[in-house]
């Protein structure tokens, strides 16, 4: 597919419009659940959150999907790739598998079901995932654990649109974009996200790049 300036002006729209991650610098007694995916930075900066204090747990959440049995192979795990990434840095003993999660809600739902059975204490939850889905991962958790909220900090590494496109699909990443956002709009009818506001400006961005084919990540009819 031929992309053009506009479409790449228009993506930008939405991928600050997903971004609301928070800068952490030091986190102590928290429990920072790192969402699987195929960005690799996430697994680093979920290490570096680690040793930024001290009785900081990791749960690594996720199965596979598309983007990653495309990277690794239908029989990865994406939970154990990232735990594989940190674990000369990491005591094993403070990392947590989740090996089951195939979306963000289960990712949610089955950590949170990890932490209750083994009873772990924590100051805040901290949620790391790629800076375009912070406001889905934050949206989601506050409708599947809203008992979390006042504990909840939801953070990404550190890097922008131009970076990302340097190293993934252009084309990927856009419908990326815009299945996260037809999710914002679509899942708080089905309790599966709190409603969220949506600038018209964004709206129309996602509007023009849906119609220009940019619809791999969207739901399925």
């Amino acid at each position: 597919m031929k992309i053009s300036e506009k479409n790449l002006q228009d993506a930008l729209i939405l991928w600050r419009y997903h971004n609301v991650g928070r800068d952490i610098l030091t986190i102590n007694n928290s429990i920072i659940i790192g969402l699987g995916s195929y960005e690799l930075r996430v697994a680093d900066f979920c290490a570096r959150l680690f040793r930024s204090g001290t009785g900081n747990q990791i749960i690594f959440t996720g199965k596979n999907g598309n983007w990653t049995t495309d990277l690794w192979g239908e029989q990865c795990i994406e939970a154990e790739i990232f735990a594989n990434r940190v674990k000369s840095f990491i005591p094993e003993k403070d990392i947590i598998l989740e090996k089951e999660a195939r979306n963000i809600g289960e990712n949610i739902l089955f950590s949170r079901r990890l932490i209750n059975e083994a009873n772990l204490i924590y100051n805040n939850i901290i949620l790391a995932t790629k800076p375009n889905t912070t406001r889905r991962a934050y949206a989601t958790t506050l409708a599947l654990w809203p008992e979390v909220k006042d504990k909840l900090l939801v953070t990404s590494p550190s890097y922008n649109f131009d970076d990302i496109l340097l190293k993934t699909n252009t084309e990927s990443i856009i419908s990326e974009l815009i299945g996260d956002l037809e999710r914002i709009i679509v899942y708080p009818d089905k309790g599966f996200q709190i409603p969220q506001e949506i600038p018209f400006q964004v709206i129309e961005a996602y509007d023009r790049l849906r119609n220009s084919g940019f619809t791999t990540h969207c739901l399925k009819a």
